[in-house]
């Protein structure tokens, strides 16, 4: 009784102490406090050399053979970047209504761009011009909940057909008809860039990036056209804003039967939009792009040297200074190539925004190239609204029978994904961009202690691979305690002192207990802040996309924080055997560490671990911190089973495993990979009983 007594309040102690803030190192040091948002940072200058590498080739360009070749080249590299589009299916394009107002008629459509996934759409043409072949402009809508729909979008529309062309606007995935989550009441149940970034991210664990769909739509748009007999197929303009812009720019880069392009209020430079919003939602993400030598001025360079139109506004979210720049480039070889009228930038005094002015010059400039002599002022019109023009069933397109969602296609195409049944250390260690500390040397700062009844902390300052420093905290045993001579290193996504009751049970069987904050928890939170329009669920996706954009990780940091944290526990206890535990998210990054580091842990114990990532994969719902541990691509090479039938008989235990949404399984649970060894699977009801 007197024994537990004492436990109860030594727990009591810690607990206090714990409130206290007494347990953080980094207040102390004011050096070494945590810089918002360090990851970023160090992603960046990588970034950065990247960029420079591309833009160095872009000054090579001194004829226009250099940069056909140059043009050729991008094709490449992007379509390695969003994989190979599917096969053409049929259309199955069928007009599900038809309306008419202020001289405008309307006909919507429904299109499947792949089978069962349908593409809502409308049709715009001025009523007296019935019957004649028009020149043509595919609309492409940015983020709004409404689509194409928006009054915004429907002003520009309607005065391109009021000007003699015909429109066809169609939805983004995520938009208008074509939103994929919804709450009870049919309500958008997120804002359109976290649907896109939730329904597409797991294309990048197949290595690809999901604006491949966004890409297909508007190639299939462009098929469809090619049936109507009232559309000059010779006279194809495409046009869009904000998330529009581009997707305009994607499609104008790949389709070669788009004649003139008018994106507005996307085109920058990355530099610019990496060093001022950061990298945008999924579908704007091409993986490795960066690394590849794709900047976003690229888009224009694979279609030169057809005419171009770049609209923009100066106080715009994508860097007006990007724009300057990119115009700068492209006008040099425009006018090299002799078509200097055919590149053209028109920007006004704005936000994100469209206006008067912009507006017109679009005008100007397809009446122009899509050969349409046509009134070129902003006109007054008046939008429908929006349930005329729904082309399915209360405008809703996942109503229809056999309707897939975009991670449900993207689970379909599990066919690119071919990874090994086995992977070796250094080339894991490669896939996560992770490079062994080796034999260095490890540097610390000592930072004092807190005594408490039978244990004490010390706290120190761990020098991490990048030069930061993780706040650690000792536990240790009094003299003459059970475990002499055996360490464990506990890490917790919550936080290195948040579950003091496992610390003090694992004290019970080690002598010492190391804790540690990784990068992005505890102290070193900020080091995770960088918000975007895809935080979801308080998951930064945005800081992900950095470093896919730029082939890198963010494991490459956290595995080489857990190699400071073992070099440091090698410098003061050279002959101890160390355990390794962690729960949570911190499951996978020790998991990849002791993979690459095969032998250097007496025992790994992971507490609460995803088990599979290939689970993420269209699964309607799922946790998207999971996604942080990843690499791009990961899953043409391995998936986390591969790593765990590698441990030994009594090396591992997996202390109870959870699904995609971060539930604790069940022990008979259906779909467990046949590659984790049964054994290593432990079910109980408290997680010290599994250690």
């Amino acid at each position: 009784m007197k024994r537990q007594l004492l436990g109860f309040l030594s727990l009591f102690v810690c607990s206090g102490l714990l409130a206290q803030g007494r347990l953080d190192v980094l207040p102390y040091w004011k050096m070494y406090q945590a810089k918002t948002p360090h990851t970023y940072h160090l992603l960046m200058e990588q970034a950065m050399e990247q960029l420079e590498a591309r833009n160095s080739r872009v000054a090579r360009i001194k004829a226009p053979g250099d940069w056909q070749s140059y043009r050729d080249d991008l094709r490449g590299k992007l379509q390695k970047s969003l994989g190979a589009f599917p096969g053409k299916t049929p259309l199955n394009a069928k007009i599900t209504s038809t309306v008419e107002s202020d001289g405008i008629t309307v006909e919507n459509i429904l299109y499947e761009s792949l089978p069962g996934y349908y593409v809502s759409a409308s049709f715009f043409r001025k009523k007296e011009l019935a019957g004649r072949k028009l020149p043509v402009i595919v609309f492409c809508s940015g983020h709004s909940a409404n689509g194409y729909r928006s009054e915004a979008y429907q002003i520009i529309m309607l005065n391109y057909a009021k000007k003699g062309f015909a429109v066809l606007a169609f939805d983004p995935v995520g938009q208008g008809e074509r939103v994929q989550y919804r709450k009870a009441d049919g309500k958008p149940a997120m804002g359109t860039t976290h649907d896109h970034s939730y329904s597409g991210s797991g294309a990048f664990l197949l290595g690809y990036s999901p604006a491949k769909y966004f890409i297909w739509d508007g190639i299939r748009a462009i098929d469809y056209l090619e049936t109507r007999r009232d559309v000059d197929t010779g006279r194809i303009g495409i046009a869009g804003r904000s998330g529009g812009g581009t997707q305009s720019s994607y499609i104008a880069a790949i389709d070669d039967r788009v004649t003139a392009a008018a994106p507005e209020c996307y085109i920058t430079t990355y530099e610019m939009l990496l060093k001022s919003s950061g990298p945008q939602d999924a579908e704007q993400v091409f993986l490795s792009g960066i690394a590849n030598g794709i900047d976003i001025p690229d888009l224009l360079h694979m279609r030169a040297p057809k005419p171009t139109l770049v609209v923009t506004t100066t106080n715009d979210i994508f860097s007006i200074q990007g724009v300057q720049d990119m115009k700068e480039e492209l006008s040099r070889l425009y006018r090299m190539n002799g078509k200097e009228e055919d590149f053209q930038v028109v920007e006004d005094n704005a936000g994100h925004a469209s206006t008067k002015l912009n507006r017109e010059a679009c005008y100007r400039f397809f009446s122009k190239y899509l050969n349409n002599p046509c009134n070129t002022s902003d006109e007054d019109v008046k939008p429908f609204p929006d349930e005329q023009l729904y082309a399915s069933k209360g405008g809703d397109v996942f109503g229809i029978p056999g309707s897939r969602r975009l991670g449900e296609v993207i689970a379909a195409s599990e066919g690119e994904s071919r990874h090994k049944t086995e992977i070796g250390g250094e080339a894991l260690a490669g896939i996560l961009n992770y490079k062994s500390s080796g034999t260095q040397k490890s540097s610390s700062i000592f930072s004092g202690t807190i005594l408490a009844r039978n244990y004490s902390v010390d706290k120190y300052l761990v020098k991490a691979p990048a030069g930061y420093y993780l706040p650690v905290l000792v536990f240790r045993n009094g003299p003459a305690a059970a475990g002499e001579g055996k360490v464990a290193l506990y890490l917790d996504d919550k936080g290195k002192a948040s579950d003091t009751t496992m610390i003090l049970g694992l004290l019970k069987k080690y002598s010492q207990v190391v804790c540690a904050d990784l990068s992005g928890i505890g102290e070193l939170k900020e080091y995770y802040n960088w918000q975007g329009d895809a935080s979801i669920d308080k998951t930064p996706l945005n800081l992900w996309y950095l470093a896919l954009l730029t082939n890198q990780t963010l494991a490459q940091y956290r595995v080489g924080e857990i190699d400071a944290l073992c070099r440091f526990i090698g410098a003061k206890l050279p002959a101890a055997g160390v355990s390794g535990l962690a729960s949570g998210t911190t499951t996978t990054d020790l998991l990849h560490w002791a993979s690459v580091n095969r032998g250097k842990l007496d025992q790994l114990m992971l507490i609460n671990p995803i088990l599979s990532f290939r689970s993420l994969v269209g699964a309607k719902s799922y946790k998207p911190v999971y996604l942080l541990g990843t690499p791009g691509s990961m899953l043409s090479s391995y998936d986390l089973p591969d790593l765990y039938a590698q441990f030994t008989a009594g090396k591992l235990r997996l202390i109870n495993p959870v699904d995609s949404n971060g539930e604790v399984l069940e022990k008979t649970a259906a779909g467990i990979d046949a590659r984790i060894p049964r054994e290593t699977l432990v079910f109980v009801k408290d997680a010290q009983e599994g250690i």
